[in-house]
């Protein structure tokens, strides 16, 4: 498996000249006091934005800067606007419209639900609505909505519906395929099908981010970047050609699980057998050994097919099955690509990237470097 790339070894976006923004903007006069025509990257957030490190958006939104890009935030849009849409398609006429309150983006859409994930942030164990929330201006509740990465980036897409869309945090992260929602008591489509989404990132998603945002900006199609680690799209098309896939279950059985046997424990045949202590052992022919060699396997071109939406709804053994080759193939350092059908969405799949699915995590001096690109008020 190859090495990744360095988080900072791209060349700077042409819009690094514009300089550091003391904030990033989130209003056209804000744009305007930067000199800016538009941002390259919009990010959508349903956090209040605050310049700091342990805000997920304000530290990637830094580092995209840091690069080059002309970053927005839209921190906490009110989603239940009205939809205008002028007729000429000019931003500046798009009255009352948050989403389109800073443009459409020159590359791409970026959306979040925030720090938390949107129904736990509103909701308790019980259901009942909690009373504050800790990530809004002055704890105030209800400013984000339910389901937010679905609601905000269905609001983008009628906003900007040719701006390609990603999607990623923490509420997208753990909806890449279908999954049990404790809220709907039911087992839900992976969120890439109910966004529409272009791609999803996961996990540690800066090397991805800002591996997609130079792509983009070097000319790539959305629809052309199938295999940055640490992403996941939906497809309608055959499989890549030089992968080999496996299915699922010949890495993990699904069904009951028998419980181990105690090593302990003597069978009955074994208690009435007399003490062998005294005894020696008789000798291992020498004809019964066999020497195994270990195989040489590509695993980064192989890809796990796992069990459909519509069984893992419908069989609760299976969707703990494909659960368990969820975690089983996260670790960055030997995971395999996954892959769900959906038959209910057009017979779409759930691709994982290309090779290893998982994000390489920065290592230590890139991490240093990413928090120092957030501004922050020690005050």
């Amino acid at each position: 498996m190859t090495a990744p790339r360095g988080l900072f070894s791209y060349r700077p976006y042409w819009a690094q000249r514009f300089g550091i923004a003391p904030f990033l903007p989130t209003t056209r006069a804000e744009m305007d006091e930067l000199g800016w025509d538009g941002c390259d990257v919009i990010l959508v957030t349903g956090d209040a934005y605050i310049d700091h490190p342990s805000f997920g958006m304000a530290l990637i939104g830094r580092l995209l800067e840091a690069h080059g890009f002309r970053v927005g935030i839209l921190d906490q849009p009110d989603w239940r606007s009205p939809r205008r849409v002028s007729a000429d398609d000019d931003d500046r006429r798009a009255e009352g419209d948050p989403f389109r309150a800073l443009g459409r983006p020159a590359l791409f859409w970026g959306v979040t639900a925030g720090n938390m994930d949107s129904m736990v942030n509103r909701y308790t164990s019980d259901r009942r609505i909690r009373r504050d929330d800790a990530y809004s201006p002055d704890g105030a509740p209800g400013l984000r909505p339910d389901r937010a990465v679905t609601v905000y980036a269905r609001r983008c897409r009628e906003a900007f519906a040719d701006a390609p869309l990603v999607i990623g945090g923490i509420e997208a992260s753990l909806r890449r395929i279908a999954h049990y929602d404790y809220w709907s008591d039911e087992v839900r489509r992976s969120v890439l099908i109910d966004t529409g989404a272009d791609l999803l990132v996961y996990g540690n998603a800066e090397r991805a981010i800002v591996e997609i945002a130079h792509r983009l900006a070097a000319g790539a199609a959305i629809t052309d970047i199938r295999d940055v680690r640490g992403t996941a799209f939906a497809s309608t098309g055959a499989g890549r050609a030089g992968f080999v896939e496996i299915d699922s279950t010949a890495i993990d059985r699904p069904g009951r699980i028998e419980r181990p046997p105690d090593p302990y424990a003597m069978a009955e045949e074994r208690q009435a057998a007399p003490c062998s202590t005294g005894g020696a052992a008789a000798p291992e022919r020498a004809d019964r050994l066999v020497r195994l060699s270990p195989r040489r396997v590509d695993r980064a071109a192989q890809v796990i097919r796992m069990p459909s939406f519509e069984q893992v709804s419908a069989d609760p053994a299976l969707y703990a099955h494909a659960s368990r080759i969820l975690h089983l193939e996260s670790n960055p350092g030997n995971a395999r690509a996954l892959v769900q059908r959906h038959e209910r969405a057009g017979s779409r799949k759930i691709r994982g990237s290309r090779g290893d699915p998982g994000a390489e995590p920065p290592d230590v001096r890139s991490s240093r470097s990413v928090r120092s690109c957030v501004r922050s008020d020690p005050s």
